[in-house]
């Protein structure tokens, strides 16, 4: 069985169409060799006063830009409150980008048990596609962390004012000294 491709004339000379032949089958001329997607997870910021926290995957610096970004919790494919960009970006160097964002409540990013997962199913070749992959765990530990972080700064705060009284003792005990000597 040999392929059968079709030809679509174009009127305009720009090398950014893309051409479409039937139900979304898309025809890509590369114009560069290929090249595998960066993936990188961006934690979100931290803000106690909303219940939400929104997870950012960015996918950057593939071509061409024949790519599919979706989440995992806990190695499982979760498509409830995630969202793709509607296509990939393309830069001056003729790299694509794109995001996705997950949004999940406090309590789930907060549980230091869960992994989150953001998986960048790229098609690179007729026959082969890879998978490029970033996780983050829950900032459960994040409130251990505070903690700790918290009492070694008091701690370090007694410590200081202890050493100040003992400055102030030594001042006072040499003041008194010369006063008695005089």
């Amino acid at each position: 069985c040999a392929p059968i491709f079709y030809c679509q004339w174009i009127y305009q000379c720009d090398s950014a169409s893309v051409a479409y032949f039937g139900n979304g089958t898309k025809l890509t001329v590369l114009e560069r060799s290929i090249a595998e997607p960066h993936v990188k997870i961006l934690e979100p910021v931290a803000d106690k006063s909303n219940e939400f926290v929104t997870l950012v995957c960015l996918a950057t610096d593939f071509y061409p830009d024949h790519i599919e970004l979706t989440w995992e919790i806990n190695k499982k494919k979760t498509t409830d409150k995630a969202k793709s960009d509607y296509r990939a970006v393309q830069s001056n160097n003729k790299t694509y980008s794109i995001s996705s964002r997950l949004r999940v409540s406090r309590n789930v990013w907060c549980n230091a048990d869960n992994v989150f997962t953001c998986v960048a199913k790229f098609y690179n070749d007729t026959d082969r596609v890879i998978y490029v992959t970033d996780h983050v765990s829950g900032k459960g530990q994040l409130n251990k962390n505070v903690k700790s972080t918290k009492f070694a700064y008091i701690l370090l705060l007694c410590k200081s004012c202890l050493y100040g009284l003992i400055i102030l003792f030594l001042i006072w005990k040499l003041k008194h000294s010369f006063r008695k000597q005089s």
